[in-house]
């Protein structure tokens, strides 16, 4: 008689779900940190519960990512698996998202990739504005120094 070891069998049926479901670069949020969260409808959190991510500002994908003017926030939402990026040269300067029927789908305005992503998902996106002060709040230019970094010693 055989003995399956269920806690094996799990583990490699999650790890079989994780590498299938993992996003396609640049839309995996592994790669970014959470900033915040935002919920586009009160009825529905769990659904339309969206983080916004970026590059670690002491990170060197951050720095790499400014000085070629390819530094993007990301809308994630962890229950459907939808990626959104925010224009940036690396998305020739469009919202690009994904999945949406299958794969990404690309669009200069807000308005019209925040109607793709209801229709198929039935989630709305977070208020651009709520997003681009997160994002305002947040990042540092690639000439400034974190204030926690800067020289405090004054030289007479």
């Amino acid at each position: 008689m055989d003995v399956i070891n269920l806690e094996s069998y799990r583990a490699a049926k999650q790890k079989k779900l994780d590498e299938r479901s993992a996003p396609v670069k640049p839309h995996d949020p592994a790669d970014r940190i959470l900033l915040a969260r935002l919920t586009a409808c009160e009825l529905t959190p769990r659904l339309s519960t969206w983080e916004v991510r970026s590059f670690d500002c002491a990170g060197p994908f951050h720095l790499y990512f400014t000085k070629h003017d390819m530094l993007h926030l990301q809308l994630w939402n962890p229950y459907f698996g939808i990626s959104l990026l925010s224009p940036s040269k690396i998305t020739a300067d469009r919202f690009e998202a994904f999945p949406i029927s299958g794969w990404k789908v690309a669009s200069k305005s807000y308005d019209a990739i925040s109607s793709k992503i209801e229709s198929q998902f039935a989630t709305k996106l977070p208020e651009l504005s709520r997003v681009q002060e997160i994002g305002a709040n947040y990042w540092i230019a690639p000439d400034q120094t974190h204030p926690a970094q800067r020289n405090t010693t004054a030289e007479t």
